[in-house]
């Protein structure tokens, strides 16, 4: 209940002609190439992938969906997805298990949009001036529906529709009025009686999965396949799934740290990369010389001890110190020797004798 697991797919090329995981899509006939899908679910709170799991790509997300959930033993948690995901898909998973809920949105046509008025928004989000919602819970099941509008998004969805219909030619007023009312909106379902603003934070927050799909593709270069037959893709994806968590787990050590406010993470790999230890004689295994930087990186990591801070200063004289001052008694035991008027007897800068000159 307390973790949102995140769920979305990605596509990787697999040009195999002997393996069945790999085929067109309409994506991919566009492209002219063949793909799989692979779809993952990702733990916002641990920021931590969970599982994944190959799915032929002329499969509909919505298709795979049920079969994802039931092969990865997903009992409990909220799922967030996107609009490939429907509730619908995995219904029976949610019934049979109580601790598992769901927070999606739903397409901009439904019916539930009109025969609940949820493009009529009732209050401003709290902690957001420039959104205003609207909650209401679906009659006869089990589901409350969370609508939104977003000021600032709905200018840049009107801006753009206006650019398109001027390049091409289309511009028409009562499609224009029939468009203003959708645009900057997203209407959510979900099976809890949760506040909005909850409700929309969590599901903002399912961009985080872009960033994951983002570093595996990117980051960890697991673009394509590189395999032919079925088991070699399932052998490889589990290898690539590893990688990525391990490289999910360093930018949550790296973050937890601090370092990614002033390092990238490439570079950050780098500089691991870099620190290595060697063994002379028989002896200890000794850091290699490396940059003063890269040193107290390692050290901020736990890589290497940091060095002893020398102990603070206390205020004050110390304690013995010749310039402390003296005790009443010890000054009114030395006696006190009165000066007589005029220049000491042998003084320098007494005055010279007449006629000297």
């Amino acid at each position: 209940m307390d973790h949102h697991l995140l769920v979305d797919g990605t596509l990787k090329s697999d040009e195999s002609s002997v393996n069945s995981l790999s085929d067109f899509s309409w994506k991919a006939k566009i492209k002219g190439r063949r793909d799989i899908s692979v779809l993952f679910a990702f733990d916002l709170e641990e920021m931590e992938l969970v599982c994944s799991k190959c799915f032929p790509e002329n499969m509909l997300d919505s298709t795979s969906y049920e079969s994802f959930i039931t092969e990865n033993r997903i009992t409990k948690g909220i799922i967030v997805a996107d609009k490939g995901f429907p509730e619908s898909a995995a219904h029976e998973q949610f019934v049979e298990h109580p601790d598992l809920h769901y927070l999606n949105p739903i397409k901009r046509n439904s019916k539930f949009i009109e025969r609940h008025h949820m493009l009529d928004f009732t209050g401003i989000l709290p902690g957001d001036e420039s959104i205003t919602y609207r909650k209401e819970k679906c009659e006869g099941l089990d589901k409350w529906l969370y609508s939104f509008r977003d000021s600032s998004k709905a200018a840049a969805e009107e801006q753009d529709w206006l650019r398109m219909a001027k390049k091409n030619g289309t511009y028409d007023l009562d499609v224009l009025k029939k468009k203003q009312r959708t645009f900057g909106t997203i209407v959510l379902e979900c099976d809890l009686d949760i506040p909005p603003e909850v409700a929309y934070k969590a599901y903002s927050k399912r961009w985080e999965i872009e960033i994951v799909m983002r570093f595996y593709k990117s980051a960890c270069n697991f673009d394509e396949t590189r395999v032919h037959d079925d088991y070699s893709v399932i052998g490889s994806e589990f290898c690539d799934f590893l990688a990525a968590v391990l490289t999910f787990r360093l930018l949550k050590t790296f973050g937890q740290a601090g370092l990614l406010e002033r390092y990238t993470y490439k570079k950050l790999l780098s500089i691991l990369v870099r620190a290595k230890k060697a063994r002379l004689d028989q002896g200890d295994w000794q850091l290699i010389r490396i940059n003063p930087s890269h040193t107290v990186i390692l050290q901020t990591l736990g890589l290497l001890p940091k060095p002893k801070e020398p102990p603070k200063k206390k205020r004050g004289r110390p304690k013995g110190s010749k310039n402390q001052p003296k005790s009443l008694k010890e000054k009114s035991e030395q006696p006190v020797v009165k000066r007589r008027p005029g220049r000491p007897k042998g003084s320098k800068n007494r005055p010279k004798p007449t006629g000297q000159s």
